[in-house]
């Protein structure tokens, strides 16, 4: 624990169960102490948390984690420009898939289909992504995700939900 005048940061590294009850238990003794000496613990100022490469403030969204992983993805595509200077689509495709996406759908069982916003945020990215081949700047969006035999990463998350429904609702059919 670091202290700081009227602020205190918590922070540790659980690699072990034995290291997440260290932990739970210092917290624990923080808040005997915050309330033996009649203190008030100010839970709107705690900011971010990272669990694993997981980033959520303080009323678990994962907006900052997903700002994050679009940010990072964003910087993939210039990368592939550069570097590649014949795009044909099995290519860009197979490109996509292997260096952009799972940027994009890191823990999305997680934070995927529950918010319009961050849904919208990395489908915006994967618009300007696919915009990689020759041509087709011009082209709608759904023409160039058929051209790259690409779903939409809305049409994956829900894919994603019902295989995860029939896992839970069938156990013995993996």
């Amino acid at each position: 624990m670091l202290m700081f005048p009227d602020d205190k940061k918590f922070y540790g590294r659980a690699d072990s169960p034995g290291d997440e009850e260290k932990l739970q238990e210092d917290l624990n003794a923080t808040f005997e102490w915050i309330k033996q000496w009649q203190l008030q613990f100010h839970t709107e100022r705690a900011k971010l948390t990272h669990v694993g490469k997981m980033t959520f403030d303080s009323t678990l969204m994962f907006e900052v984690h997903m700002a994050e992983k679009v940010m990072k993805a964003n910087r993939i595509p210039g990368i592939i420009r550069k570097t590649f200077h014949f795009r044909d689509d099995e290519t860009l495709e197979l490109l996509f898939c292997s260096l952009v996406r799972p940027h994009l759908e890191y823990a999305s069982s997680v934070w995927s289909q529950h918010l319009m916003k961050l849904m919208t945020m990395v489908e915006n990215m994967q618009r300007r992504a696919i915009r990689l081949p020759k041509n087709s700047k011009s082209q709608p969006y759904e023409d160039r995700l058929r051209r790259l035999n690409l779903p939409t990463l809305s049409f994956r998350g829900l894919s994603r939900d019902m295989i995860e429904v029939f896992k839970i609702v069938h156990p013995t059919a993996r």
